[in-house]
């Protein structure tokens, strides 16, 4: 992790400020290990010495953020324009939650404006879109309808690519470095400053000046020092609120540096010892174009979209046909396709292709018996990998349930595979509490890079060669939106329902 000089530079482009609620973390196991030491006040050109307080400040901040694995706010941001007179206004709501090897994943959604100071007409008003999975980070564009997708290795070019689409300032990324608040503890100035209230909560107000940075001729650079205004709520500890100031304003008291050059005030904070359960990531809209690390355009790829296997376009609304209740099947029925309001949705190009082989697996079910790939051979086989931190999982559950009640008897095989990031769920309580009745295996994380997995809940369906029919995520809305949850669990049976026929019709 960089050191104070380009860490506490990261503060530049944050601004907090909210409330936080920690009472689940009260009784949460420490399942991370202890943050690293903080640098001793002192070292790296910092201060002599530090007010104790302080660093009790700083260490219990730590402590706090040691113990969180997710968390979500609303991120409001004002920073000033050059021309003094307008300030650029950001409103997202941000979610992160702490990946595999310990790095963080980040979700911004929200609008950016320019807006007079005293408020008034709103110009340049566009929407702000940014997910990393720990590993791939997708950055909206939406002036230019691009989507850049990117590897990055380090949080610092997360934060750099960020910048790109807007994103990277509702980030409070000083909560997400090791240690947090990283090199505070060594600036050259820290000191207490009157007590505030934000958002309600009282806030000890901490004023950070970090060291000078050096150029590569070694000579200091005033313009690297980036102060700092920190406001830590009493309550839990955290911050609420960052204000970044001008270099100019290093050695100025209070009551001459001005309005800070931004600001970032958290609201609605929330702090979890969970997962949340997000997918970090995001599909490509459509008439963008995806952009590579290095700039390259690239049209967004996607299968041709098949014609409805119906017939008269003058009936595009007609539901699924239904049988009398004295006529079973026993078989699917070929003579008269089935008709549906909506035609398949493109397959997902994000993850395995149509046609490649399904990667093998052996995986046990509740009970403890084996269940593998190869035991559902010449047959139809939908697999839906699910977990209970989800609540799309959840939703989802009944179009899975529905499809699987409908087929069974047709030679289709559904099979849940669930996939858990705490140990103390409990997947065969959340299907029994939802009337799940559908086989399901467990620890199918062990498999989910295979099938590229990236969020819950992703689906795929199999023909009876083996090979990817179709393959989608999350919980789909139908063309035109409306309809809310019923309608998208209703869109995702038709799409499921469709894609299986598909497979059953093929040789």
């Amino acid at each position: 992790m960089p050191q104070l000089p380009r860490t506490l530079a990261l503060i530049a482009v944050l601004v907090s400020g909210g409330t936080l609620s920690l009472d689940c973390l009260a009784q949460a196991p420490n399942s991370n290990p202890a943050p690293n030491p903080a640098p001793k006040p002192g070292d790296s050109k910092g201060v002599d010495t530090i007010d104790p307080k302080i660093l009790e400040v700083l260490q219990s901040a730590r402590a706090v953020m040691n113990d969180v694995q997710s968390l979500s706010y609303t991120a409001d941001v004002i920073g000033a324009m050059p021309d003094g007179n307008r300030n650029s206004v950001i409103k997202a709501n941000v979610v992160a939650e702490r990946g595999d090897q310990g790095n963080w994943k980040y979700d911004v959604e929200g609008t950016f404006a320019i807006e007079g100071k005293g408020g008034g007409k709103r110009e340049s008003e566009f929407a702000i879109r940014a997910a990393f999975d720990g590993t791939e980070l997708l950055v909206v564009d939406t002036r230019r309808k691009l989507v850049r997708q990117t590897e990055p290795k380090e949080i610092e070019n997360v934060r750099v690519q960020m910048n790109q689409g807007n994103a990277a300032t509702s980030v409070a990324w000083e909560l997400f470095t090791d240690p947090v608040l990283n090199g505070c503890d060594i600036a050259v100035k820290a000191e207490f400053e009157a007590p505030q209230t934000i958002d309600g909560l009282e806030c000890d107000v901490i004023w950070f000046v970090p060291p000078k940075a050096k150029t590569a001729a070694g000579t200091a650079s005033e313009s690297a020092i980036v102060p700092s205004k920190i406001y830590f709520a009493k309550r839990d500890g955290l911050p609420r609120r960052f204000e970044i100031f001008r270099p100019a304003t290093a050695t100025l008291p209070a009551d001459k540096r001005g309005e800070p050059s931004r600001t970032l005030t958290l609201s609605k904070f929330v702090a979890k010892a969970e997962l949340s359960g997000k997918s970090f990531t995001l599909e490509t809209p459509d008439g963008y174009t995806v952009t590579d690390g290095d700039g390259r355009r690239k049209p967004k790829t996607a299968a041709p979209k098949p014609k409805p296997e119906t017939t008269p376009a003058s009936t595009p609304d007609m539901k699924p046909e239904t049988k009398p209740d004295n006529k079973p099947d026993s078989k699917p029925d070929t003579a008269t396709p089935t008709t549906y309001k909506h035609p398949l949705l493109n397959s997902d190009n994000n993850l395995m292709s149509i046609g490649s082989m399904a990667p093998a697996f052996d995986l046990k079910d509740f009970e403890g018996k084996s269940v593998k790939l190869s035991d559902f051979k010449d047959k139809v086989l939908v697999l839906n990998f699910w977990g209970t931190g989800s609540d799309q999982s959840k939703d989802a559950a009944p179009a899975v349930q529905k499809v699987f009640a409908k087929y069974q008897s047709k030679g289709v095989a559904v099979l849940g595979l669930n996939t858990e990031s705490n140990p103390k769920a409990d997947p065969q309580k959340f299907m029994k509490d939802n009337g799940l009745t559908f086989p399901s295996v467990t620890k199918a994380e062990t498999i989910a890079g295979l099938y590229r997995l990236k969020s819950w809940p992703t689906f795929y369906v199999i023909g009876k060669n083996g090979k990817v029919v179709w393959a989608g995520h999350k919980l789909p809305s139908p063309p035109g939106g409306g309809g809310g949850t019923p309608a998208a669990v209703d869109y995702l049976e038709s799409n499921l329902s469709q894609a299986i026929d598909k497979a059953l019709a093929e040789k």
